[in-house]
């Protein structure tokens, strides 16, 4: 039998070799989700979602009230008539099939279980067991608290300044919309 190695403060050099190789526990990974605050992220990307989703019915409702608006104004032929209908149908899918994509994208426990498959995959119990410690002190929580400045900032700073000329293209393609959906009213 070989006598167990130990570091400098006293652990199984054994112990730790094999905490290297492991892969970290569910309760270690969620133990780090609280600490850096993603469990927080989560529910803000599922609060997020259901805004979008609400937005884009609401946008999808605005949209064909404009359309039976200007129906309204003047009187439809029948080939207006059809093409008014596939407008809205188009419309109603369009709001169907991104509502669909949002929200069977995630709901909390779903993204939850994401990120501990992927932690899974990538971390060691070794690396988890640092991260909680690091990230559950003063310092730790202190960059944590910076992140969302720095992102933010970095994003400013590598986005271009000017984008007149993007606004530009899109404000010269309005009015040719604007005219296609008269021109079919």
């Amino acid at each position: 039998c070989q006598p167990q190695r130990h570091d400098e403060q006293g652990h199984n050099v054994a112990d730790q070799q094999n905490n290297n190789k492991q892969a970290p526990t569910n309760v270690s990974i969620i133990r780090l989700m609280q600490v850096m605050h993603i469990d927080e992220q989560i529910q803000s990307i599922v609060n997020g979602q259901q805004a979008a989703m609400d937005a884009i019915n609401m946008q999808t409702q605005q949209q064909a009230q404009n359309i039976n608006q200007q129906a309204n104004d003047k009187p439809l032929n029948k080939r207006q008539r059809q093409l008014q209908e596939q407008i809205q149908s188009v419309l109603g899918q369009y709001a169907k099939i991104m509502s669909n994509g949002i929200g069977n994208a995630t709901d909390a426990q779903t993204l939850t279980q994401a990120y501990i498959s992927a932690a899974k995959t990538y971390y060691t119990q070794s690396e988890v067991d640092a991260q909680i410690k690091f990230y559950d002190t003063e310092m730790g929580q202190s960059i944590l608290a910076k992140q969302p400045q720095i992102t933010a900032a970095f994003l400013q700073q590598s986005l271009p300044q000017d984008t007149s000329e993007t606004e530009n293209q899109l404000s010269e393609l309005l009015p040719q919309m604007k005219q296609i959906v008269k021109g079919i009213f």
